[in-house]
């Protein structure tokens, strides 16, 4: 095995390293990173560094709508602009140059998969597979549903009970060894029923939603004890408390 390499601080193509991330699903090393256009993304190091991945994928469809544009009118234009709209699991990301009737498409569990418009509509298609075969595209590993996959799921269903904003990945799931809250050891073990100790998504704002760059993991004792309470109400909280508790 080599000699770990830290990345983190380096540039490669519109990504920069922020900190180490989870291993993925074959134990590889991944970093956290962050693309000019703002997006933080989990990538696999060897990518990083073989140049396989520049961009969280904005560069990708950058250049493929620069194609699109460019070709002569009814030689692959697309008739109706599905980017950003969802079916099922899958947002669609780009028509393909090559077949305009296939959209590319980025599936909940972080997976790219390319698919027939007419599918998309009809509903025939609304996962790049993962619904059907666990254990593959990291939201299963080895047969089990990881902490990760089922967290991110539980936040999307309350998501939409609330009528909340959404827009979070597989990658935006980062479960840290330590509450970064209690200082407590956090269990990685998928129950039914959480503990104390099991990782919790809590929102900065509540009123922002499930949203990049407006969640962390963190103990599910620390989020219930903060639950929607406001600052003011947790420092009035403390204060209360140091009044009337003796020491």
């Amino acid at each position: 095995m080599g000699a770990f390499v830290d990345l983190t601080g380096k540039t490669f193509g519109r990504l920069t390293v922020q900190s180490r991330g989870s291993n993925s699903a074959k134990n590889g090393a991944r970093w956290l990173c962050l693309c000019t256009c703002g997006t933080q993304k989990q990538v696999d190091s060897y990518n990083l560094r073989h140049g396989n991945t520049k961009s969280c994928g904005c560069l990708h469809i950058e250049t493929s709508i620069h194609k699109l544009k460019a070709l002569p009118k009814g030689k692959g234009r697309p008739l109706e602009r599905l980017e950003g709209q969802t079916f099922g699991l899958l947002t669609v990301l780009y028509r393909e140059i090559t077949v305009p009737y296939k959209c590319v498409c980025r599936c909940v569990c972080g997976n790219t998969t390319s698919a027939r418009t007419g599918n998309l509509k009809r509903g025939s298609v609304s996962s790049c597979g993962c619904k059907v075969h666990l254990g593959k595209h990291g939201q299963a590993r080895k047969g089990k549903i990881t902490l990760e996959y089922t967290i991110l799921h539980a936040a999307k269903r309350r998501a939409k009970l609330q009528g909340m904003p959404f827009n979070l990945d597989l990658s935006d799931i980062i479960i840290p060894d330590v509450c970064p809250v209690l200082g407590i050891p956090l269990s990685r073990d998928n129950k039914k029923r959480p503990a104390n100790n099991s990782p919790s998504i809590d929102k900065f704002l509540p009123s922002l939603g499930y949203v990049k760059g407006n969640i962390q993991i963190i103990s599910y004792r620390a989020n219930w004890i903060k639950q929607d309470s406001s600052l003011v109400e947790l420092e009035a909280l403390v204060q209360w408390m140091k009044g009337n508790t003796a020491l």
